[in-house]
């Protein structure tokens, strides 16, 4: 099945509509080879990147690279995600508050959010790697997760000075978007979106001159 977002899940009803890491890694899988590819390059935003991160555990052969942005399965130790969502109340005129009130968002943050299972170490990205970070960012450490990731000697750069050569650095590397909270790099649209696209075209090159 395709899920394409969270609010397509009703826990409510049925333990199994939040999908356990072993099938969404099947289901990933599958809806590759139905499209006749056997591996792929693999991008997700926010809950988007606990499907990542099962990825890279469960079904590392499949992937070819991945992006990571606003991820949330970084430093999930840190209880900032989940205090965030539940307790702190957003600002009403604002699209964090619609997704916050989400009644199905809610009840997946509050009581099928598999953190243990989510949580992801850079020891366990089997394929380059890009991360985006929003150093505003309300729901994710993202402070915590940049300087744990520069721990473990991946570089850093601003947005505004990434280019493809950053993208080529290292298995991992890290960018940040300055002074925006979760997600709002979306309101400047198509500039943005090519960088990022760009940063998958460098891991996806870096793959094939691995593979000659």
């Amino acid at each position: 099945p395709e899920i394409p977002y969270v609010t397509g899940f009703r826990p409510w009803q049925s333990p199994n509509c939040v999908l356990p890491p072993a099938v969404v890694s099947n289901t990933l899988t599958g809806m590759l080879v139905t499209h006749g590819f056997l591996r792929g390059a693999f991008m997700g935003h926010s809950y988007g990147t606990s499907w990542l991160s099962y990825m890279c555990k469960y079904a590392p052969k499949v992937m070819v690279a991945a992006v990571f942005l606003d991820p949330i399965c970084f430093c999930l130790h840190c209880p900032r995600l989940t205090k965030q969502f539940v307790y702190h109340r957003a600002d009403p005129g604002s699209i964090s508050y619609m997704v916050r009130t989400d009644v199905i968002i809610n009840w997946t943050i509050q009581r099928s959010f598999p953190w243990a299972r989510i949580a992801l170490f850079t020891e366990q990205i089997p394929v380059p790697s890009c991360v985006f970070l929003s150093d505003g960012d309300q729901l994710v450490p993202a402070e915590l997760a940049e300087t744990y990731l520069k721990s473990k000697g991946a570089p850093v750069k601003d947005f505004d000075h990434a280019d493809k050569a950053h993208f080529a650095t290292g298995p991992l590397n890290v960018t940040v978007f300055r002074g925006d909270g979760h997600g709002d790099w979306t309101e400047r649209g198509a500039p943005t979106m090519k960088v990022i696209v760009d940063a998958l075209h460098v891991l996806c090159e870096k793959h094939e001159q691995k593979d000659r």
